[in-house]
């Protein structure tokens, strides 16, 4: 474990990520996740539910089923250029 009051930074050449920790490797994201097309699902197949239903420019509406296990990270491949969503 590393307390905050010693932690060592290295410059990690990439000049929009800065510093990180020492001890982090730089990886490309590639190499530590899959990214892959994910199911599309048109608003005339939802069924009314509390399962949020994302975009490229983040949710779109709801459903009842969820097509994930867990925590999900979506990437939009199109019409999100420069948007960030939570």
């Amino acid at each position: 474990m590393h307390s905050a009051a010693n932690l060592q930074f290295n410059d990690t050449g990439v000049a929009w990520i800065g510093d990180m920790p020492a001890h982090w490797k730089l990886k490309r994201l590639k190499f530590v996740a899959t990214l892959s097309y994910g199911e599309s699902l048109s608003s005339e197949k939802r069924t009314d539910g509390d399962i949020s239903v994302y975009g490229s420019n983040g949710p779109v509406g709801v459903h009842d089923t969820a097509n994930t296990v867990g925590k999900t990270i979506i990437v939009g491949r199109k019409g999100s250029y420069g948007k960030i969503n939570l």
